[in-house]
Parts: C-alpha cells; structure tokens; sequence
C-alpha cells in the first residue's frame, strides 16, 4: 500500500508529525526571499531628505555689526531638514551660555529655511552655534558670529565659539569606525563565498581540478573566514546601527526621549539600518551551515542575501544620501554594488 507521506532513504515512509515539521522547517531560501521582499518594502518608504545638508546663508551674516541686537536668526539650509532637529545656542565671548531662543518654525513638514527668535543681548560679541543631526546621523554644524553695541572689532572677526558635545563626538567616532568593521566583515564573507563556490564548482566539474593539499587548505580557509565574516559584520553593522540611531535621537528636541526616538527611526534612517541587523543576523545564523554545504547554489542565494544586506546598509552611505529625486534609488544601487564588488575584489 502506497504511503501518503515521502518516503526516507531505504524506503521508510515518514511519519506525520516528522514531515509536518520539515514543511514548517524555514529554508534558506525562503528566508532570503522573505528578506529581499522586506528590504525592498524599506528602500521604498525610505525618507528622500537623508543627505548630508550644508548651510547655504544666514540672516543676519556672520560677522555682522549691530547697534540694537537682532531678534531673529534665519538658516537657509541646501536641502530640507526636519525642525525638530535644529539646535540653537547663544555663547557670550567668555563661553557662558545665555538662554531664550526659541524655534520660530513649526513642527511638521522638512523645510530648507528655519526660525529662531533671539532675547534680548547685551553688547558685546556672541556666537549663535546651529547644529542639526540629518537622518542619516551626520552631525552638521556652524555658528553666527554677531557684534551687539559697542563690540570689539577684532574679537568679531576672530571669535570661534562651536564645540561638538563629547557624547556627539563619541558617538560619531563609534559610528565610522563600526563602519570599517561592517567593511571588514563584508568582504570576509563575500571572499569565502566566492572562493568557496569556486572550490566546489572545480570539484563538481572536470577531473582533476581539486587543485590537491593547496586547494583542500584554501577550501577550509574560505568555510572559515565565512563564518568569522559574519561574526565581524554583524558586530560592525550593530554597532553602526546603536551609534546612529543614538545620534539622530540626540539630535531632536521635542520634549521626549521617547518621542525623540520615535522621530530617529520613522523620520530617519533608523528602520532600515535595524533590516540591515536583522539581515546580517540571518546570516550569522545561517553562516555555519553555508560552510558545510557542499552545494554551489545554496553558496548563490547566500550571495543574493549578502546583496540584500549591502543594500539596506547602502541606503544612508554618502552616494545614496547625495543623490535625490530620481538620482536616489541609483545612488543607492551604486552604492550597493559599489560595495559588493570592493568585497569580492579583497575578500579572496
């Protein structure tokens, strides 16, 4: 009698409960399908206005003189930035802080121009330091250096007052350096992908090309770096993710930590980079048993996720960002395969 369930090796049919659970088992497969289709649904809500900005004047000029101080600053910024995002600090020329800006500029809609109303200043010379945190957790910033009353000349044309906060300059340091790590990773990965499927394809194809006690140790060395590739990745894409994220956060003032973390990863880039995580999580998941497998199209739909991940990694790199409009997917797209092919030229 014929069984309804596959049958083992040997004939034995098997059981019920055992092919349900191979069924319902995720395949690598499926997993990078469901990961490609996620990325792409990411890519495509991904905010526009993630490039870096660059101040393009101010009202009133740097360097400017005053009888009576002004009661506006006015930043006209190259490319839209979120209001909530924009930092204003008044420094007198011995470094106190003096409080009363206020943000003129409504919450809501990016906009290039941004409004900060200015107290009341003694004379004197003051530096009206801006700063802004883009989506992309760039830290961007300057200062409006004015003279109020009877200023000295010469401290109006020399005075500097910006400073980076220590927790934006560290969080900054931590951010490109997990970016090399995210690097290094990629193309330890991509390496023992590439070096490995040709192994295997030189095995399977014509006598003779097993290439000996060389090929056997460049074979172990390919399965080996594949697995650490995941390992440093995923570390560097973590860490790349937490420092950016904590950036752009810092970079809001609504009133909130909560809603300032909220704005990072909806309004910035911080749902794609935690795909990218999930993604290169997949993977360090999936890297022991891609350097067991002794089969050469499972080593090409790990590749295709790899890609998946650069991509998603891709969306804040500074092609993508500097590009807009139409320009924007092809940034990204360049990126990716930019990075792609670096991995797979060093790797091996």
């Amino acid at each position: 009698m014929s069984s309804v369930f596959p049958l083992q090796k040997g004939g034995t049919p098997l059981g019920g409960s055992q092919h349900r659970r191979r069924l319902l088992r995720p395949s690598p497969l499926r997993l990078t399908t469901i990961f490609l289709v996620f990325v792409v649904v990411l890519v495509c809500s991904a905010s526009g206005a993630s490039a870096h900005t660059r101040l393009l004047l101010t009202d009133p000029p740097t360097r400017s003189s005053f009888e009576e101080a002004p009661d506006r600053l006015t930043l006209t910024f190259a490319e839209a930035v979120s209001p909530h995002s924009v930092k204003l600090e008044i420094i007198s020329l011995d470094g106190e802080s003096i409080p009363g800006a206020q943000l003129l500029t409504p919450f809501g809609e990016e906009q290039e121009v941004i409004n900060f109303s200015l107290p009341d200043l003694n004379d004197g010379v003051y530096g009206l330091a801006w700063a802004t945190v883009g989506p992309d957790g760039h830290r961007v910033s300057g200062e409006v250096v004015i003279g109020v009353g009877v200023a000295d000349a010469a401290s109006l044309q020399t005075a500097e007052f910006r400073s980076t906060p220590f927790w934006d300059r560290t969080l900054s340091v931590v951010g490109a350096l997990a970016r090399y790590v995210w690097y290094l990773g990629l193309a330890l990965m991509a390496g023992g992908l590439f070096v490995l499927y040709y192994r295997l394809r030189s095995r399977t194809g014509r006598a003779g090309a097993g290439g000996g006690e060389a090929g056997t140790l460049l074979e172990a060395g390919a399965r080996r770096a594949l697995v650490r590739g995941a390992i440093i990745a995923h570390l560097g894409i973590s860490l790349r993710a937490v420092a950016t994220i904590a950036l752009v956060t810092r970079g809001y003032e609504s009133g909130s930590a909560v809603e300032n973390l909220r704005l990072a990863l909806t309004e910035g880039q911080g749902l794609i980079l935690l795909a990218s995580t999930l993604g290169g999580g997949m993977l360090l998941i999936w890297a022991p048993r891609l350097a067991r497998t002794e089969n050469p199209l499972t080593l090409l739909q790990a590749g295709l996720a790899l890609m998946a991940v650069i991509a998603a990694g891709s969306v804040n790199s500074h092609t993508a960002v500097l590009s807009s409009g139409a320009w924007e997917w092809t940034g990204i797209w360049i990126s990716t395969l930019h990075l792609t092919a670096s991995s797979l030229w060093l790797g091996p």
